[in-house]
């Protein structure tokens, strides 16, 4: 009896990992995909790039003061009865404070937006320039037998030139530091 306990309670040990590996293993493999997928779910979660760590620096210190505050109060018999006649007021400017914040946050959030937009179609537009030229250097090299060496190693060259200032250019105008 003492060997079938043990085997089963072995086993029930066994499920149990298996069944935290298997979780685990799922909530990784979500992840992962959302961050693959490029959705905006995948895009919150990660870390590098983020808003959200630095928004927690101000968020969490907020809500814990608030929390405190609560707690404070409550424990100083300071509550809602005591405050009725206020609450009218307090909710007009609530009301109004609330109002003029959603609307800015409305406003930064459609000019980053339209700046976001604006450079990406300018750093396409840059893209497409340098390939026109690139092509049009290519397509205008000789078509002499005898120069045929050379102008193999100037095209390459010239396809690794233009590959090399559009990453200087990049690079340039990004923000991330080189890794």
């Amino acid at each position: 009896d003492r060997m079938a306990a043990e085997t089963n309670s072995a086993s029930c040990q066994l499920h149990q990992h298996e069944g935290h590996r298997h979780q685990r293993g799922f909530l990784r493999s979500f992840l992962s995909s959302l961050r693959e997928t490029g959705g905006e779910l995948g895009y919150i979660l990660r870390l590098q790039g983020s808003v959200f760590p630095k928004a927690m620096i101000f968020a969490l210190p907020s809500g814990l003061c608030a929390v405190g505050l609560f707690y404070l109060f409550s424990w100083l018999g300071i509550g809602a009865s005591s405050l009725v006649k206020e609450v009218s007021q307090v909710n007009q400017i609530w009301a109004s404070f609330t109002f003029v914040l959603g609307v800015l946050i409305v406003f930064r959030t459609n000019q980053a937006y339209s700046r976001y937009w604006e450079g990406a179609t300018l750093l396409l537009q840059v893209r497409g320039e340098w390939l026109n030229a690139t092509s049009s250097l290519i397509a205008f090299c000789t078509s002499q037998d005898s120069l045929k060496d050379e102008k193999i190693r100037f095209q390459h060259q010239l396809v690794r030139l233009m590959s090399m200032l559009y990453c200087a250019a990049l690079q340039n105008v990004a923000l991330v530091s080189d890794e």
